[in-house]
């Protein structure tokens, strides 16, 4: 039997013509979501019926043991990086996206150091602390 078991999809946020919904696998006694859905109206305001859908991904389970299956949180705040850096050079430049990115810078260091600490004690991509 595995040790995932998939749980009923949850609302995490609303913004006005988007929602986005979580897919959670209960482990351990508590929700671990490997799957987001965002959608949203395509034009914004259109009815119901004109949904978009897009879907992230992300890794299930140690890599050392099922290989790489989805994205990582440092992967996907890199992409955050990069999108709103390219803002700061051009029109969409303002102080909000700026402190967003250092927000960012933070979040993606503190995720690397600690793959790093347990890169140190020979425990990364495994079920171990």
């Amino acid at each position: 039997m595995s040790k995932y078991h998939l749980r009923p999809a949850r609302t995490v946020s609303t913004m006005s013509d988007i929602l986005i919904e979580a897919d959670n696998f209960e482990r351990d006694n508590h929700e671990l979501p490997t799957r987001y859905r965002m959608m949203f109206k395509d034009p914004p305001g259109a009815d119901i019926g004109m949904m978009g859908l897009t879907n992230i991904h992300f890794q299930h389970g140690p890599t050392a043991m099922v290989g790489r299956n989805g994205v990582s949180e440092e992967s996907l705040i890199a992409i955050l990086i990069d999108r709103l850096e390219s803002h700061q050079k051009g029109f969409y430049s303002c102080d909000e996206n700026n402190r967003a990115l250092l927000g960012l810078h933070e979040a993606w260091t503190a995720l690397r150091d600690r793959t790093k600490d347990r890169e140190s004690r020979g425990v990364e991509g495994f079920e171990k602390r």
